[in-house]
């Protein structure tokens, strides 16, 4: 899950300029998620899901809904 979250954390980083650029990075924070998820730090798992659907504030307004 690590090297598949490296990887989309790269094309992300790659597409900076381009107007995919946030799908790109809000996959990548999925992914760096479920990663963290999986690992000996899974309370990070919050943060990376925090920014896979926008900014924390998007996370806040959608759980409301």
């Amino acid at each position: 899950m690590r090297d598949l979250a490296d990887r989309l954390d790269q094309e992300a980083w790659d597409a900076q300029d381009r107007a995919d650029y946030a799908v790109l990075f809000r996959r990548a924070r999925a992914a760096s998620a479920l990663a963290f998820a999986h690992s000996e730090e899974p309370d990070e798992a919050i943060y990376e899901a925090a920014y896979a659907v926008g900014e924390p504030e998007d996370l806040v307004r959608k759980l409301r809904d």
